[in-house]
């Protein structure tokens, strides 16, 4: 009954040339590397009517430089410098502009060399160092070691010469481990100065009204860019340096140092496959049904977490001022069947094979919105458009 059974082990190791890029201390972060153990079995039965494969592996890529992570990193650049290209979204927050209009509001018959100078002296920036941040180059990212594991199991069975079954079934689990240092060590240098450093073109109505005393830049709600010679722009409805850092670095990436060596719930942990074919040949004599198969699939993947729910310091306020790592917002499991049938037959003598096909993909599925994303209080905020069924209609030659 046991046709074969076999047993295999692999150890890898792998070098990924990726684009040059920086850390925020200026550092070219290093290549990807990675190293793969896996290990499995294979089984076949019956006559290799029946094939069992079964694979554990444990990869893992040091130095990866994952995009969260260097999305964290570039956001918090951007509370210093005012950055060019997509994804400078708080221009009239960063902390250079800001503080050059302060000084010169302050000194107004100051030169553009004395400005920079007490500028550095107040954010610990030279005019060198915001021209050279405003358009890093390489960009700046961050790094942290991914680890994969998971198991793979693999059957093929043919009851037949005419009918194929064939099911997958994987459970991966992923987890972030070593976070790039300097993105910590950076806002911890950063963050005395960010919380401490005074505005005094804040006037003192303005100050009062938004209940900051000590005129912080890190408190201020700036509504515009800095203009020569005027107060600080100021509207209660705007967003302070703090909301801005509080809502997309620190909520966010307290999740991500939460979670680091835990397996991520982003990641769909299980998947299933199962699909077959049948030859109608198997079934009939008809010379017009011997050319038919006809099979189908269905797909099936897991719940994947698509952001957390938020805690509120103080509930009477409504603002959430973290997320709870313990507490994901998930997005449901997914089903997916697909369909197809073909016709193959010769024409002109004999001599050219024609094979007409008719695919379904995702039968039933009438279009819709899947969430991605989803704010803390567990509405969502971004979908990806999921398209209706297709039919398709394909026709092959073989000479």
């Amino acid at each position: 009954m046991i046709g074969g059974l076999s047993l295999y082990t692999n150890r890898s190791n792998s070098f990924l040339a990726t684009l040059p890029a920086q850390d925020l201390y200026k550092n070219i972060l290093p290549n990807t590397t990675g190293s793969e153990k896996s290990w499995g079995l294979g089984l076949n039965l019956f006559g290799d009517a029946l094939q069992i494969r079964a694979t554990h592996y444990d990869d893992l890529q040091k130095n990866a430089q994952t995009t969260d992570l260097s999305t964290m990193a570039q956001r918090v650049l951007r509370m210093d410098f005012y950055t060019s290209g997509a994804g400078s979204p708080t221009p009239y927050l960063n902390l250079y502009n800001n503080a050059t209009h302060w000084v010169q509001f302050s000194n107004p018959s100051w030169s553009t060399t004395q400005i920079a100078t007490e500028v550095q002296k107040e954010m610990g920036f030279s005019a060198a160092d915001n021209t050279y941040y405003s358009n890093a180059t390489p960009p700046i990212g961050a790094t942290a070691d991914v680890r994969s594991v998971g198991t793979e199991i693999e059957i093929n069975y043919n009851p037949t010469h005419y009918w194929t079954v064939a099911v997958a079934a994987t459970k991966l689990e992923q987890s972030n481990n070593n976070i790039d240092k300097a993105l910590v060590n950076w806002i911890n240098d950063r963050m005395s100065i960010w919380t401490t450093i005074v505005d005094p073109s804040i006037t003192t109505a303005n100050a009062t009204t938004e209940n900051n005393p000590n005129k912080l830049w890190w408190l201020h709600h700036y509504s515009a860019a800095p203009s020569t010679g005027q107060a600080a722009s100021f509207a209660i409805t705007a967003q302070t340096p703090a909301d801005n850092f509080n809502a997309f670095v620190k909520a966010p990436f307290a999740v991500m140092q939460a979670q680091e060596g835990k397996t991520s719930p982003e990641i769909r942990p299980y998947s299933f496959r199962l699909s077959t074919s049948l030859q109608l040949a198997g079934l009939s004599a008809n010379k017009y049904l011997r050319g038919v198969t006809v099979g189908g699939a269905v797909r099936w993947e897991d719940k994947a977490a698509i952001g957390y729910n938020g805690i509120m310091a103080d509930p009477s306020t409504g603002v959430y001022t973290s997320l709870n790592p313990d507490s994901p917002i998930y997005d449901k499991a997914h089903y997916y069947v697909d369909l197809f049938a073909a016709y193959r037959t010769k024409m002109w003598s004999n001599k050219v094979g024609v094979t007409v096909q008719f695919n379904v993909q995702n039968l039933g599925e009438t279009g819709r919105l899947q969430p991605i994303g989803a704010f803390p209080d567990g509405t969502i905020s971004t979908y990806r458009i999921v398209d209706p069924q297709k039919f398709i209609l394909s026709v092959s030659f073989e000479l």
